[in-house]
């Protein structure tokens, strides 16, 4: 039991150390864009939701690993069926951020 405590916590350290630079720029974009919200409210909002949701998808590829783990003990196909969902559900909502953050760009411009 021991054993397997060490390997979960191993298999959560090396993805929030990987998550680490990328939280820290979200987190600091989110405190410039809070900073940012009187000047342009509508920007700061679109910035703030983009990063919340990669703020979300970064954690949530922190525990992926501890999730996969126990899915791979477990008999049947769920591995591979939550694999796939996970990718895709995953892309969509990378892309939706990315979205919200380029139209922050270009909110308010004339």
């Amino acid at each position: 039991m021991e054993t397997n405590a060490l390997e979960n916590l191993s298999q959560l350290i090396f993805p929030a150390l990987l998550a680490l630079p990328f939280l820290v720029v979200i987190l600091i974009g989110i405190g410039l864009s809070v900073l940012g919200y009187k000047k342009n409210s509508k920007a700061s909002l679109l910035a703030i939701g983009g990063l919340l949701i990669f703020l979300i998808l970064q954690l949530w590829f922190v525990i992926q690993p501890l999730i996969n783990m126990s899915l791979i003990k477990s008999r049947g196909n769920t591995y591979y069926y939550f694999a796939s969902a996970s990718a895709v559900i995953s892309t969509i909502f990378g892309a939706v951020a990315l979205a919200l953050i380029v139209a922050a760009v270009w909110v308010g411009r004339k």
